[in-house]
């Protein structure tokens, strides 16, 4: 007994592989859009955490966009007979998902946050501010962007229709999906390491992407004696990132009155020891060093901030010195010998005040 292919079965299968292709254009574009959460995001700052990066961007960005393809693309291709509907529901579906991928970028970039419950409100008044603010052509605008938007994925849609036999003869589709589902493994092995070791440049990306819920394996390596579990909740709450980003210094401006009958002396603190041959001046008997080291000390003193805050102001003079500065009075800086050396860049910022 023969059994023949049917019409409706033959036009089945090509529009399946016609809606694979049309997919992995679609993630091409995913990830493209994908870059402005890398952009505005801070470096990982470490070869493995820059590897995880490319990993996970490619392969996260790539399973979002075959997971909506599963769940709305393809049922169309079994449920819908009429080839052009099924095309134009296609790129009307792929149109609107790139679209609120492209506003979720926008958010993260401006606010550091995804669509989500909790940012529902965020969304809400910012969507009300700008419907306020908005005009007859900024509507206009907005409609025209989305218009010229869908059109191109009606021709992509079209073109990828008309060359899907050659397609097909490549034979491309395992090397592809063999590379997203290798880098999805790769990216989920790497947090698990680095979620385990508490590897920053890696775990300070786990929010960078929507949706994204990286693997994690604390349970069942405890479980096998691999991990203490003890030991890494102690370490997780020591852990504080010194990484600090877009810092304000000052907060505020800062305004003082002048007085010309006082004069103004400028006292650094070296190794916790005050100058007790000055007059006036009281002695702390109980002083604890909380700086790493002289420089930090010092540092400490003239900004008034922890060291934590130290290289996120390298391209800041201090207030305490910009002040008298401004007024015109005299600074000076005075150390011991010792502490020539390891002050010489500290020095050196102070001189350019």
């Amino acid at each position: 007994m023969i059994l023949a292919e049917t019409p409706r079965r033959k036009v089945v299968t090509q529009l399946v592989n016609w809606s694979h292709w049309f997919a992995l254009l679609n993630i091409i574009i995913a990830v493209t859009i994908a870059a402005i959460y890398i952009l505005n995001s801070p470096a990982p700052g470490s070869v493995i955490g820059t590897f995880y990066l490319f990993t996970n961007w490619l392969s996260h960005i790539g399973f979002l966009t075959f997971f909506g393809f599963i769940m709305l693309i393809l049922p169309l291709c079994y449920l819908v007979p009429n080839v052009k509907v099924v095309k134009t529901l296609s790129s009307v579906l792929a149109a609107l998902g790139l679209a609120l991928l492209a506003f979720d970028a926008l958010l993260y970039n401006k606010y550091g946050v995804h669509l989500s419950l909790n940012s529902a409100e965020l969304i809400r008044a910012e969507t009300q501010t700008a419907i306020a603010q908005f005009g007859w052509q900024q509507w206009g605008f907005l409609l025209l962007l989305f218009v010229v938007w869908l059109s191109f994925q009606l021709i992509v849609a079209n073109a990828l229709w008309q060359r899907i036999g050659r397609l097909q003869n490549r034979k491309l589709g395992l090397p592809i999906s063999g590379f997203f589902v290798s880098c999805f493994v790769i990216s989920h092995a790497l947090h698990v390491w680095a979620d385990a070791n508490l590897y920053q440049p890696i775990v300070q990306q786990d929010n960078m992407f929507p949706l994204s819920y990286p693997a994690t394996a604390k349970t069942l390596m405890a479980k096998y004696s691999l991990l203490d579990i003890e030991d890494y909740q102690q370490r997780k709450a020591l852990q504080f990132n010194q990484t600090i980003k877009g810092i304000i210094y000052p907060a505020e401006s800062v305004y003082c009155s002048v007085d010309n009958s006082k004069k103004v002396l400028l006292l650094s603190l070296v190794e916790g020891e005050l100058p007790v041959s000055k007059s006036g001046l009281s002695n702390f008997e109980h002083h604890y060093l909380l700086e790493s080291s002289i420089d930090n000390g010092i540092t400490t003193v003239l900004y008034g901030l922890p060291e934590l805050y130290h290289s996120a102001l390298k391209s800041y003079s201090p207030l305490l010195l910009q002040l008298p500065n401004s007024m015109g009075l005299n600074v000076a800086l005075y150390l011991n010998n010792t502490s020539y050396q390891q002050l010489g860049k500290l020095s050196t910022r102070l001189a350019k005040i």
